[in-house]
């Protein structure tokens, strides 16, 4: 039985071979694909670079970074499932008496 699962798993891994590009086509597609990443993580970080330099300037002109990040984040989410949010931290603020 053990010997049955064997063969099976090393066909599947000859299948995998046989589907692999050769070589050079492997070097050159990979080589490119990890400079696409670098060049993404790249523009990330001047992105995120960016982001920080209008959070400071929004405080250096009164208003608070933490709380436009939080709007931010709502902004981005469906309606319903902001309201739903919302509606449960209502919920959870009243049964811990925050309210």
């Amino acid at each position: 039985m053990a010997e049955a699962k064997n063969k099976a798993d090393d066909n599947a891994d000859d299948n995998k071979v046989k589907n692999f590009p050769k070589q050079g086509e492997t070097d050159a597609r990979l080589r490119s694909f990890i400079e696409r990443v670098e060049r993404l993580e790249g523009e990330k970080s001047e992105l995120a670079e960016d982001i920080k330099e209008i959070y400071g300037e929004a405080k250096a002109n009164g208003y608070d970074p933490k709380i436009m990040r939080k709007i931010v984040r709502m902004r981005k989410m469906d309606v319903e499932k902001r309201q739903e949010e919302e509606a449960l931290i209502e919920v959870y603020k009243l049964a811990v008496g925050l309210d």
